[in-house]
């Protein structure tokens, strides 16, 4: 059985998959490698500040509001299997079991993305 995340880049979020490729990567390699989901979070925060510069001037556009709703979703996606597979990626994601775990591994701009 086929499982919806081989599906390639068919948009991998419609078709449930908790994967973020999405047509912002190459689908082949897959998803899980920290510098693929660090360019889809990259790119993705892009373009949420991008739409929401356009919203300031027309908060009614209902294009931009879905293309705003499913970037913050590939976004969202994106900073969860990250934070989960190679951890926090800022000091809010942490999860605090008996130890503060911010400083357990390199920081993203120490090189540990």
């Amino acid at each position: 059985m086929v499982s919806n995340c081989d599906k390639g880049c068919n948009n991998n979020i419609v078709n449930n998959c908790d994967r973020t490729c999405d047509n912002l990567v190459n689908c082949n390699k897959g998803c899980s490698d920290k510098y693929e989901l660090m360019e889809i979070i990259t790119q993705a925060s892009f373009a949420l500040d991008d739409i929401k510069l356009f919203l300031d001037t027309h908060p009614c556009d209902v294009g931009a509001l879905k293309a705003y709703e499913e970037y913050k979703k590939i976004r969202k996606v994106a900073w969860m299997e990250y934070t989960r597979e190679y951890g926090p990626l800022s000091a809010y994601d942490v999860d605090v079991c008996n130890q503060w775990s911010w400083i357990e591994k390199p920081w993203p701009w120490e090189g540990g993305c």
